[in-house]
């Protein structure tokens, strides 16, 4: 079954989605939904490789969950762009440059680089790419200051708004990146948002966890 999910768009986009096989015979429904998935994957701006490779998992659905997954992308289009939201701990690059002080004072600085890439499938076909990039500095118990804090996209055809933000609390620092996505199907606008986040271990500023989510 799919795995229905996240954000919603208006309900315009819902009629144009779901009308086209919603009072149909079946044989003519599942044309009809094979001619609407085509022409939503062509809206996505994917290289051809994947957009075949979109249409042809696609067609392999049954009709109940190629019902589904339309339905999904009129009420909740989220829920089509598949990430994975479990955390990944992860340790930091660091410069090097630096070390000679640590060994010389405990409360001396050193700079890092945290940067996490989650790939997003729609039908565990790789679209797009999300990126996350955190510089700051620490010293071996906690983050001292924030360098920069960035994010960005690449595959399909999407725009992205991103707002980013970043803090220290509790010697804990966090970059965040919310992308607002969206794209053009039939004339009206599907729109998502996607959370990007990493944070920095307490205690150990060189590890950090990243996730993503649907916010």
């Amino acid at each position: 079954m799919l795995n229905i999910k996240e954000a919603a768009i208006g309900s315009a986009a819902a009629v144009i989605l779901v009308a086209t096989f919603g009072t149909a015979g079946p044989a003519q429904a599942a044309d009809d939904a094979e001619a609407t998935f085509h022409e939503f994957a062509d809206s996505l701006s994917l290289d051809p490789t994947a957009e075949a490779a979109l249409q042809i998992r696609f067609e392999s659905l049954n009709p109940q969950d190629q019902s589904h997954l339309l339905a999904a992308l009129s009420t909740d289009p989220g829920s089509a762009f598949e990430v994975s939201e479990s955390s990944q701990p992860a340790v930091a690059e660091s410069d090097d440059r630096s070390v000679a002080n640590l060994e010389r004072s405990a409360v001396a600085t050193k700079s890092y680089l945290a940067k996490d890439s989650q790939t997003v499938s729609m039908l565990g076909i790789p679209v797009h790419t999300l990126t996350l990039e955190f510089k700051y500095s620490a010293t071996t118990a906690s983050v001292t200051k924030i360098l920069s804090c960035d994010g960005w996209h690449a595959g399909a055809g999407l725009a992205d708004s991103p707002s980013r933000s970043s803090y220290i609390s509790s010697g804990r620092g966090t970059c965040s990146v919310v992308h607002h996505m969206s794209f053009l199907f039939k004339g009206s606008p599907i729109t998502f948002n996607k959370q990007h986040i990493i944070t920095t271990n307490s205690g150990r500023p060189s590890a950090y966890v990243a996730t993503i989510r649907t916010v």
